[in-house]
């Protein structure tokens, strides 16, 4: 038994970080791509405020400030968000 919870929160653990990091890798490239002049994209860093209003209700923690790529991820992927934090 031991084994199988083992097993399933290393798991949640790599595939929680495979999807932060295909998250940080899309919004550096999104940010060489604007440096370069070839795309714009529109990812606003919010307010902590904004970004409490569009994630789903934490259990503990509410209301306090937020990481940077937190405020800029919310507004497309709240529930990701909510994941990683």
């Amino acid at each position: 038994m031991t084994e199988s919870v083992l097993a399933s929160s290393l798991w949640t653990t790599s595939f929680l970080a495979t999807m932060l990091g295909a998250a940080v890798t899309a919004v550096l490239g999104a940010a060489s791509a604007c440096r370069a002049g070839e795309q714009r994209t529109n990812l606003a860093l919010l307010s902590d405020a904004a970004t409490w209003e569009r994630l789903p209700v934490a259990k503990t923690g509410n209301g306090q400030p937020l990481p940077s790529w937190a405020r800029m991820l919310a507004g497309e992927l709240p529930r990701s968000t909510a994941a990683f934090l």
